[in-house]
């Protein structure tokens, strides 16, 4: 997967009015209810931010607005094996395409994993597709991305040709525009999770997500949509 390309700390996002109004949300940690910045949450816990600076930076405290997207881009956002998801309820001041910036956020109570939706590898190579083709403007990439949707042809073998073609393409990037080379990197991502078994598809997959959020062409694409897309039509 491009995740050395990827650089989460990129903002993507343009100017959001402050908000007071506080709005549930989720919140993921670890097993022992830390978080990527070591953070300590748990049912009734509270935390306040400056709100200033990189959204994945000290002055916000990030969190999700969406349940079933935060289960698509944990393993990329968090990279956590095992985890724990929060009903949470914050002030946002920042909004970024995959997640919220809060300056006040307050963990509820634990959502058990037995309450999750279920995702399967299938609904997580459909949502990386979908995703990098948001993106991605790559001809033959498109090709096998619309034959892969539509049920023509899922050989993992052609999956792998296009991730390794992709690879290439992306080790040679240089100083190509971003907007080419996130939707690129998305692409191969997504190429790759056609083509591995399930813990390389979800990593891979959450990685499509981040890459193709990262990318110019990402304004205006809600990825909560098309992870409930993904899901409906893999079901």
């Amino acid at each position: 997967m491009s995740t050395a390309s990827a650089n989460t700390s990129a903002d993507n996002e343009a100017p959001q009015p402050v908000m007071t109004e506080r709005i549930k949300l989720y919140k993921i940690t670890d097993r022992h209810c830390r978080d990527v910045d070591g953070i300590l949450w748990g049912e009734g816990i509270e935390h306040t931010a400056p709100g200033e600076g990189e959204l994945y930076g000290p002055g916000w405290l990030c969190a999700h607005t969406d349940l079933l997207l935060a289960l698509f881009t944990e393993n990329a956002l968090t990279g956590f094996f095992w985890f724990k998801v929060w009903e949470a309820e914050g002030i946002v001041g920042r909004r970024h395409p995959l997640q919220v910036g809060c300056t006040w956020l307050k963990t509820i109570r634990e959502i058990p994993g037995c309450q999750w939706p279920r995702i399967t590898d299938a609904q997580r190579i459909r949502f990386a597709i979908l995703c990098a083709k948001a993106v991605c403007r790559d001809k033959p990439w498109n090709v096998w991305a619309d034959d892969w949707l539509s049920g023509k042809n899922r050989d993992c073998e052609r999956a792998y040709d296009e991730a390794c073609e992709l690879k290439h393409v992306c080790l040679g990037l240089g100083d190509m525009k971003e907007i080419t080379k996130q939707g690129l990197y998305a692409a191969h991502d997504a190429a790759w999770a056609a083509d591995r078994d399930s813990p390389h598809v979800v990593r891979a997959s959450a990685w499509a997500a981040v890459n193709a959020a990262m990318s110019p062409l990402s304004e205006g694409v809600d990825f909560a949509a098309l992870a409930r897309r993904a899901v409906e039509e893999e079901a």
